[in-house]
């Protein structure tokens, strides 16, 4: 009774599941699906169709989707492969194998499945069985980039086979049959580096830069085969092949940076920072004009502890710099540099002043490279002068007086230099005409320097010149009397 029970109800769970319908294609999805039917295979389109299946339904239903193609009635071979497709997308290689046989014995001159089933083999370390399947696709006669892909599958598995002679021959000869193809060319170059084939890899490197006319192209090109030096541990030859390669290249351009970056890897590998400053000196000497390559050696002076010849070669290099972008960083690179000195701070600030446009901006790289400077050097009277002198002649008077005032102040605190000091600061505020502002820190020192000529020379010219009156006025025509005998009076 029970097992007549159980069978009846094993009968019923069949026939509901006879009668379940397929799932339905998310509308999103079929336009994908409509292209897929057509050209049936892994890649872009494929991935857009998985993805918008995602949005309205699962996996598991898309599964049974194209499970249920492949039993209907009216199967093809495009409903196997793109059954295959999803099971080599979702890890599953020995369904997707199942799927390709069921698909090749539909279409036994199907070349793209010959090759998707050859990857899945190898991927399983396959390869004679690989090798196999890349024969029958060979025998379907493929064109254009099925061949070139078949060829270089075919030479892979030999490669991997140990058959390294006959895998070189086919590469070989695949590029022989495609001689125009420099595309092609480069990926046999990359494809062989792959593999550990630096010989082979070499001379397809070579000979891309021999067949190559555009200078760019074959710049790169001749970066490609420094890369396959390297890794033969080349490293002679691949310094050569940089120096060739940094000839031919303009200056300020991102290629020459890279070369440049290249030539510091090859020698930091091995920490040989010597050999590397030793090894720019020379191209220094050979490429003169070129300001990176100088200041690149110029850092390395520094960092090999040669730091007077890196100073040295550093501010000769600031009469070299451009308003331009880059001119900025080498700026900044040279105050960046161990024992920079005040003058190199005020030399950089005049410079990124000689390049601004007026009016000047707040912000702009001499204001801040000014403000910089008395940050560096906050107890150097010169250092705030040259600030004062900047501001007053970009209109910011103001701040510039203020800056005099405060200096004059200091003055009266120096044990030494203090008139030296102040008489220059006096002589900076005629020179822009603000005599009043001059007389205004002269005069109250005059019982501090009651003995010093030049103290009543200073300020008899500035009460001359602002033809005293008001509170000094008694006190200029004072020291004006006893600065006659300066002279120009």
């Amino acid at each position: 009774m029970h097992l007549r029970i159980a069978f009846c109800l094993l009968l019923a769970a069949y026939h509901v599941s006879a009668q379940t319908p397929p799932p339905t294609v998310p509308a999103a999805a079929q336009r994908y699906l409509d292209i897929l039917i057509k050209r049936p295979q892994p890649g872009t389109i494929y991935e857009r169709f998985y993805a918008a299946w995602l949005e309205e339904s699962t996996p598991a239903e898309l599964g049974a989707y194209l499970t249920a193609k492949t039993t209907a009635s009216t199967t093809t071979v495009a409903d196997h492969l793109l059954l295959a497709v999803f099971q080599s997308h979702r890890g599953d290689d020995r369904a997707a194998l199942t799927a390709y046989e069921a698909a090749l014995k539909l279409d036994p001159g199907n070349a793209a499945a010959w090759i998707e089933r050859s990857r899945l083999e190898s991927r399983a370390l396959d390869f004679a069985t690989a090798l196999k399947s890349l024969d029958e696709a060979a025998r379907a006669k493929p064109e254009g980039a099925l061949l070139i892909e078949t060829g270089k599958l075919r030479g892979r598995a030999l490669l991997r086979l140990g058959k390294n002679e006959e895998a070189l021959r086919t590469w070989k000869e695949l590029s022989a049959a495609h001689a125009d193809d420099e595309d092609l060319a480069e990926e046999m170059a990359d494809l062989l580096t792959d593999e550990g084939q630096y010989d082979a890899a070499l001379e397809a490197a070579q000979a891309l830069i021999k067949r190559s006319r555009d200078p760019v192209a074959r710049t790169l090109h001749q970066l490609r085969l420094t890369d396959i030096l390297l890794l033969a541990e080349r490293r002679d030859d691949a310094l050569k092949n940089l120096r060739a390669a940094l000839a031919t290249t303009g200056s300020d351009s991102w290629i020459e940076g890279d070369v440049l970056d290249r030539m510091s890897r090859v020698f930091r590998m091995s920490d040989d920072v010597s050999g590397l400053e030793k090894f720019l000196a020379e191209l220094v000497k050979e490429h003169p004009q070129r300001v990176d390559l100088s200041w690149q050696h110029t850092q390395l002076l520094g960092e090999t502890g040669q730091k007077d010849a890196a100073l040295k070669q550093a501010r000769a290099l600031l009469h070299r710099s451009k308003d331009d972008a880059g001119a900025q960083t080498t700026l900044e690179q040279f105050l960046a540099m161990p024992g920079t000195v005040e003058a190199d701070h005020v030399r950089v600030a005049r410079l990124l002043e000689s390049w601004e446009e007026q009016p000047a901006k707040p912000q702009s790289p001499a204001a801040l490279a000014y403000a910089r400077l008395v940050e560096k050097f906050p107890d150097s009277i010169s250092a705030h002068e040259a600030h004062a002198q900047y501001l007053h002649r970009v209109g910011q008077r103001e701040a510039a007086l203020a800056i005099w005032t405060r200096l004059a102040i200091w003055t009266r605190l120096a044990k030494s230099a203090a008139l030296e000091d102040l008489l220059r600061i006096a002589q900076a505020l005629q020179a822009r005409l603000e005599t009043r502002t001059a007389l205004d820190l002269l005069m109250p020192r005059e019982r501090d320097f009651a003995t010093e000529a030049r103290f009543f020379c200073a300020a008899g010219a500035a009460w001359h010149r602002q033809q005293g009156t008001g509170a000094h006025a008694a006190m200029g025509a004072c020291a004006f009397e006893a600065g006659k005998g300066c002279g120009g009076h």
